[in-house]
């Protein structure tokens, strides 16, 4: 189904930059515009398991998401001279395949950065010919949740967090 005044009202979502909403208001106002079938298909991707995603997109990018983690499992074993066995997904994404060695080699909170860099591109690539309908919806939602999750972070949430991190440590400490 088209949903042309509903995604005309939604903001613009840029890569870095705070959405001006969040995924539980976007759902908010999905709920009033879309049908209950087109909800449960647009909120299927909380789901963790892959058989219960309604919208092909969902299958399309966890396919995706897969293949990244599979070259990177591979790669990483390599470097570490370990003989693990890793099955190859299904489907190969060789677009993205140059920036396998940088995610491999990578520090944990910046491999998820540029993992989400790449899965932000690819649904970018996903959405076209989708300008009006529920897959440009879920695609925004899933946007929506990328951003936000880096919305959230900020250095002075992260200072505090040290903060009592290192509190409870030399507690933890003290008490031994």
């Amino acid at each position: 189904m088209i949903y042309p005044f509903f995604c005309a009202s939604l903001p613009t979502l840029l890569p870095g930059v705070p959405p001006e909403l969040s995924v539980e208001d976007f759902d908010a106002s999905a709920r009033e515009y879309l049908s209950a079938a087109d909800f449960a298909a647009l909120i299927s991707i909380d789901s963790k398991n892959p058989a219960e995603y309604s919208v092909e997109i969902y299958r399309k990018l966890r396919e995706f998401q897969d293949y990244l983690k599979w070259k990177i499992a591979l790669l990483r074993s390599e470097r570490l001279k370990r003989s693990d066995r890793f099955t190859p997904p299904d489907e190969f994404f060789g677009e993205v395949d140059f920036a396998i060695p940088v995610l491999a080699a990578a520090e944990p909170v910046e491999r998820e950065k540029l993992l989400d860099a790449l899965i932000f591109q690819k649904l970018d690539e996903l959405e076209i010919f989708h300008e009006m309908d529920l897959t440009a919806l879920c695609i925004y939602r899933l946007k929506l949740g990328i951003l936000q999750k880096y919305a959230k972070w900020n250095e002075i949430n992260g200072k505090n967090n040290f903060e009592a991190a290192l509190e409870k440590l030399a507690a933890d400490f003290n008490e031994l």
